[in-house]
């Protein structure tokens, strides 16, 4: 049996209708089998390989999407309470709070495979496009807040330029990310 799935494949080729890849398997009592297989990526790979028994991989897994929910919960609360304040205040360090929990909620829901499973599975195959931006929007969102924040401006001019720099700088890896592979991106950082 030959089975072939991963994250830039369509999640409709995975065994169970989940966030990871998962490959079923059954091994009748007292028996053994030989497994072989192959992992390919152009980028980093978190393997996160378990041999699971049916019943333990449920009780397990929904234990983990409560933990997410409640993670996810906890960040979209804070989205919409930083979306009050800053409709409230009008002060542009709220909206840079607000473009750091949306980018982090949809990186994080992306590195987990809830985004393409269950909100846009037929964007799969631009995961590897969407993911660098939105970390890259993250980063530079957190700069952004702290020089607003810090009212570096006024306060240290020159500091001012590096943070303006390193967001530009960002987005010109962004902007390099269609025309290039992970490893020469990650070779002139």
């Amino acid at each position: 049996t030959v089975k072939q799935s991963g994250s830039l494949r369509p999640p409709t080729t995975r065994d169970l209708h989940y966030p990871r890849v998962i490959f079923t398997y059954e091994i009748p009592p007292q028996e053994q089998d030989t497994f072989y297989m192959r992992f390919q990526s152009g980028t980093s790979m978190t393997l996160h390989l378990t041999l699971w028994r049916q019943t333990l991989f449920f009780n397990n897994a929904i234990l983990e999407q409560i933990a997410f929910g409640v993670f996810f919960g906890i960040l979209i609360g804070l989205l919409f309470y930083n979306l009050f304040i800053f409709f409230s205040l009008k002060e542009v360090s709220y909206f840079y709070i607000i473009l750091f929990l949306s980018s982090m909620i949809l990186h994080e829901a992306s590195y987990n495979g809830y985004l393409e499973t269950y909100i846009v599975p037929d964007l799969y195959f631009l995961k590897p496009y969407y993911h660098p931006v939105l970390f890259a929007s993250m980063i530079a969102s957190v700069i952004l807040f702290a020089d607003s924040f810090l009212e570096l401006k006024k306060q240290s001019p020159k500091l001012h330029w590096v943070t303006l720099v390193s967001v530009i700088g960002f987005g010109i890896l962004v902007l390099l990310v269609p025309f290039t592979s992970y490893g020469e991106i990650a070779k002139l950082l």
